[in-house]
């Protein structure tokens, strides 16, 4: 092979080599779908509004999903969609109900009691979610104490596997022989459920349980030395901009760890902004990233499409997570797309329609091919741009060696 034909087929690789590196370099620019970007604001005092098609949301499908409340006249209360920081969307179908009205949540109390657990750990009142329970109460006796209630930990109580005789699904939470109604009539609700008798191992079974949340927010208090609402109220709550709170307590002035708690549909979205933001809100850390991590990641495999973490559910098949409550209160957030979804309503005699509406109508939409007149994306040119600053001097610098070479052939 001539030196000629050899310069040659060396200038083309290196040609090559450059033109694959542009091609692949965007994808290395790609983020995760925990890790999202830098916010232009944070909406500690208000939120900021912006139309679907400008965050790149597909309108038309949010009001063919607005079209069925209508037309079917569902008891939806409120419905607000976050994307990329900005409601693009706020409705309040019941003349009854609007921004400034507190909403009982019921269950999504749960997952907000499970933020303040976190919160009390990330400050150093908790150690780890393998603390013993029967440890927070060292100066209590309780019945049917053996090795497995013994062993059981916080981290049971947050993932609903305890392992106590408890089933507050078989009768309806109206019946006075509900447990989780004995629970909360009685007068001691921690010796109520700590008294109990352990049927299983600890971490073994899910099984839904209040009482195992009444826990936790006993815990908060014993650990911090306030009640729950004040310590949410000092340490999470007035850290976002949640002005107001009401929270239910129970015979022993703690806080209802498991319901009870009312807050405005966009309170209920900065908890939502919050978790889609690692725990990070406006450059301070509120709660770790592996609180968020751990709290929201599968746990328990519930069914085909739905699993529990800590007082979170999970919607594995379409990597979301959301807190629930009785008669349609929801939290949904799905980092993917940068979403928060906050539902109240009053499905009392029907089951709430919103996974349907987020799998049919608000994800597509943010999946849907929608123009953002926003400007050439910065990174896309950025990353050619650097690439070439770096590797054209090289291929210039190796053609002058080869052509000075060859001149001295």
């Amino acid at each position: 092979m001539s030196s000629r034909s050899l310069r040659h087929r060396s200038i083309s690789l290196l040609l090559l080599i450059f033109i694959l590196g542009i091609m692949m370099m965007p994808n290395l620019m790609v983020v995760s779908a925990t890790q999202q970007e830098s916010r232009d604001y944070w909406p500690t005092d208000e939120w900021e509004f912006a139309t679907p098609e400008s965050k790149g949301m597909n309108s038309s499908r949010l009001n063919e999903m607005l079209s069925i409340v209508t037309d079917e006249d569902l008891p939806l209360h409120s419905l607000l969609i976050v994307k990329d920081g900005y409601i693009i969307m706020e409705e309040y179908p019941r003349s009854t109900f609007s921004s400034n009205t507190t909403h009982l949540l019921y269950s999504t109390t749960k997952s907000i009691t499970s933020v303040l657990v976190g919160v009390a750990m990330f400050q150093g009142y908790l150690d780890n979610v393998s603390q013993k329970v029967l440890d927070f109460f060292p100066e209590r006796t309780f019945d049917n104490v053996d090795s497995r209630k013994e062993a059981m930990t916080v981290e049971h109580l947050l993932t609903m596997t305890p392992g106590i005789e408890w089933d507050e699904w078989i009768v309806p939470y109206s019946n006075p022989s509900n447990v989780y109604r004995q629970m909360m009539s009685s007068s001691d609700p921690v010796q109520f459920v700590l008294d109990r008798e352990m049927i299983r191992n600890p971490g073994d079974v899910w099984t839904y349980c209040g009482g195992a949340s009444h826990l936790l927010s006993t815990i908060v208090n014993v650990t911090t030395g306030m009640n729950t609402l004040q310590f949410a109220q000092e340490n999470l709550f007035g850290p976002i901009g949640i002005p107001r709170a009401y929270w239910g307590d129970d015979s022993l002035g703690v806080n209802i760890g498991g319901s009870e708690l009312s807050l405005r549909p966009r309170d209920m979205a900065r908890i939502g902004y919050l978790y889609l933001n690692n725990g990070t809100w406006d450059g301070q850390q509120i709660v770790s990233t592996d609180w968020i991590t751990a709290s929201t990641e599968t746990a328990m495999t519930l069914s085909n499409y739905r699993g529990y973490g800590y007082q979170w559910w999970t919607y594995p098949n379409i990597e979301a997570y959301f807190s629930t409550g009785l008669y349609g209160q929801q939290i949904i957030v799905v980092p993917e797309h940068d979403l928060v979804v906050v539902v109240t309503g009053g499905f009392i005699d029907q089951p709430s329609p919103y996974y349907e509406f987020l799998i049919n109508y608000i994800i597509p939409a943010a999946e849907d091919d929608i123009s953002v007149n926003s400007g050439p994306d910065l990174n896309s040119l950025l990353v050619p741009i650097v690439a070439g600053v770096i590797v054209i001097p090289i291929i210039v610098v190796a053609i002058l060696r080869y052509r000075k070479k060859g001149a001295s052939a």
